[in-house]
C-alpha cells in the first residue's frame, strides 16, 4: 500500500488532533476542493500516504 483514503464527517477535530499530536500537514493542506470538502494530506510513520476528505 501507498496511499489511503479516507472520509471523514468533519476535518475540524480532526486537525485539532493531527496538531496536538504535531503531525506535519503535507503539501498546502487543508485544502478546499470544488464541492465544498476540506482535503489534508498526512504521512504515516512506515512512510504511506492518507487523504483525508471531508466537510469543515
Amino acid at each position: 500500500m501507498q496511499y489511503c483514503t479516507i472520509f471523514v464527517k468533519s476535518m475540524k477535530p480532526l486537525l485539532e488532533r493531527l496538531r496536538k499530536h504535531n503531525v506535519p500537514l503535507l503539501g498546502n493542506t487543508p485544502i478546499v476542493l470544488q464541492d465544498g470538502r476540506q482535503f489534508v494530506l498526512v504521512q504515516d510513520p512506515d512512510g504511506n500516504f492518507i487523504e483525508l476528505i471531508g466537510k469543515e
